[in-house]
């Protein structure tokens, strides 16, 4: 489910329980799917953010407070939709961060912009 709608969520772990494998496509819901059912997550930002989510995976699943995690993958995320779209950012953070090629994007998307680059790298800590 990627459509970012809560409730929807709810609904989907509510109806199937665990008959279902239901992963939310959301980052930010990646608690409370879990709460109602879901069995994780599959997202974009899980190539930069993936240890955060195994953690909060991990809290879950010995009944531990997410509430910290979670914190931290919604700062995460809503730092990285200043700079839109996904693609070229992922590859940029990639690059900056796990030292990754920086690779181009495929038409008709263009890299991230260096005036971008420099600002997103100094919102966000990935280390």
């Amino acid at each position: 489910d990627s459509s970012g709608d809560l409730h929807y969520a709810k609904q989907l772990g509510d109806k199937f329980g665990k008959d279902l494998c239901v992963l939310t496509g959301n980052d930010r819901l990646l608690s409370n799917a879990l709460n109602h059912h879901a069995s994780g997550c599959i997202t974009a930002m899980a190539n930069l953010i993936s240890p955060d989510l195994r953690s909060l995976w991990d809290a879950f699943n010995s009944d531990k407070s997410t509430d910290s995690i979670q914190t931290r993958i919604d700062d995460v995320r809503e730092i990285s939709e200043l700079f839109p779209p996904f693609p070229p950012l992922i590859k940029y953070l990639l690059h900056q961060f796990f030292e990754f090629p920086l690779w181009p994007v495929c038409p008709p998307l263009e890299d991230l912009p260096q005036d971008s680059a420099d600002r997103v790298s100094t919102m966000i800590n990935l280390a």
